[in-house]
């Protein structure tokens, strides 16, 4: 409400949906008829980023309809455009007023705008120009065809299960699910450099007798890691140390080891198939 109060004191304001209509309207009301002369003229207002219809109240319903009479559409705009955004393109084409619509579900721009021109003449000199925006090259189709377009792409036509962005987005999420597993267990991923604080496949032991106390430096690292490259075996006996293990310290690792290994079994088979899948897709572009 302060933004209208630039054009005039404002008397009262009321905020309202009508009834099946999906939009917000506002009712102001201004201490002298002044302050509304101009919109006239101006059928719109940029309020930040969103453009305002102004209808003045004592219109006749003729009047009123003819604020909507000709009006057409842009469709395969960029992604997350606004009201804004089209500003400079519906001042060059001489229309009175532009809105992206909103997704009902996400609150995201849709793939496409009305344009709202004041004569017909105006509106068949615009559809005949090649707009390009962004990168994009914008197609002009009739208002009645917005429920044919793709919200996806905002083409005609154009399914939102068969889009190809909605393809290429599934495709990169699968490419960086392989590459996200292959990094995790170490799948073709280059050898590191052996550090030399634990020799071999590393397990712990405590030590036993008077005296004796664990350094740091005597500390293994506990984690697991798997890899293709074929691991060097442990020496057979350490000269120094003495290892002891429980046979329910034994049975507890064997077991681990097998359901690791069972896991690590079909992390392969799921990577094996996503990489299946990816050229497949490949082979079909």
């Amino acid at each position: 409400m302060s933004y209208f109060k630039k054009f005039g004191n404002v008397a009262s304001c009321h905020v309202y949906f009508r009834k099946n209509v999906k939009i917000q309207q506002a009712r102001i009301v201004y201490n002298s008829a002044h302050s509304i002369v101009h919109f006239d003229t101006q059928w719109a207002i940029y309020c930040f980023s969103t453009c305002l219809q102004v209808t003045l109240c004592h219109y006749t319903v003729d009047q009123k309809s003819f604020h909507q009479e000709f009006v057409a559409t842009f469709t395969q705009l960029p992604p997350n455009t606004k009201d804004i955004d089209l500003a400079p393109l519906t001042r060059d084409l001489d229309a009175k007023a532009v809105n992206v619509p909103l997704s009902l579900n996400s609150y995201k721009p849709k793939r496409w705008a009305y344009i709202t021109f004041n004569f017909q003449e105006t509106m068949d000199a615009a559809i005949e120009q090649i707009i390009g925006f962004q990168g994009h090259t914008l197609q002009w189709n009739l208002p009645n065809d917005t429920n044919k377009l793709c919200h996806r792409c905002g083409k005609l036509g154009c399914t939102p299960n068969q889009c190809p962005s909605r393809q290429q987005r599934d495709r990169t999420r699968e490419r960086n699910l392989v590459a996200a597993l292959k990094e995790r267990f170490n799948i073709n991923q280059p050898a590191r450099p052996k550090e030399h604080s634990c020799s071999g496949s590393c397990s712990c032991s405590h030590l036993k007798g008077p005296g004796n106390s664990q350094s740091s430096h005597d500390k293994c690292n506990r984690s697991v890691s798997f890899s293709t490259v074929l691991r060097t075996p442990p020496p057979s006996s350490t000269p120094n140390h003495a290892i002891t293990m429980s046979p329910h310290e034994a049975a507890n690792i064997l077991s681990l080891l097998k359901s690791l290994q069972q896991d690590m079994a079909e992390v392969c088979d799921r990577i094996t198939a996503i990489e299946l899948n990816d050229r497949r897709m490949t082979h079909i572009e």
